[in-house]
């Protein structure tokens, strides 16, 4: 189920703007303006710095998909990714079938089960110089714990 007015603007799309993207009749224009918004409106809602930033698609574990295969082409076997096991599984077997494909070596982050949180000082303890991906939540899925993703960031880079 979902609110009226998703409704509501779902039938209006379909009804009104149904068109592919990219020509030049009014229903393409008018959906690309569609997408535009939206990608303006998560843009605002995220912080990023520009629309562009933003990539909207069918689903989370689809785009983890699609992003998991265009990183690969840069990884050689034995590069390491690091997953955790307090992710949805969107977020980890995109990883792992990219490592059994190009034999990537998968290590796993450990999260502090007290707090149910990742720990700085676990993540910074698995990085080495073969260490190519960190794929981790901000909001676990498993625990409900927001992860302190920007401290973890500064030590992955």
């Amino acid at each position: 189920q979902v609110p009226q007015a998703v409704a509501d603007a779902v039938s209006r799309c379909l009804l009104t703007t149904n068109a592919n993207l990219g020509g030049f009749f009014e229903t393409t224009i008018a959906a690309q303006q569609i997408v535009d918004d939206a990608h303006a409106a998560m843009a605002d809602f995220l912080g990023a710095a520009s629309p562009q930033e933003v990539i909207i698609g069918a689903n989370m574990t689809t785009l983890t998909y699609h992003m998991s295969r265009t990183l690969g082409r840069m990884m050689q076997p034995r590069d390491e990714v690091i997953l955790t096991r307090m992710d949805h599984e969107g977020n980890v077997s995109p990883w792992l079938q990219l490592a059994e494909d190009l034999g990537l070596v998968v290590r796993w982050l450990p999260f502090d089960q007290q707090s149910w949180q990742i720990e700085e000082a676990a993540l910074a303890a698995l990085l080495t110089d073969r260490t190519r991906l960190v794929a981790l939540n901000y909001a676990s899925n498993l625990t409900g714990s927001i992860n302190r993703v920007k401290a973890l960031t500064r030590i992955a880079k």
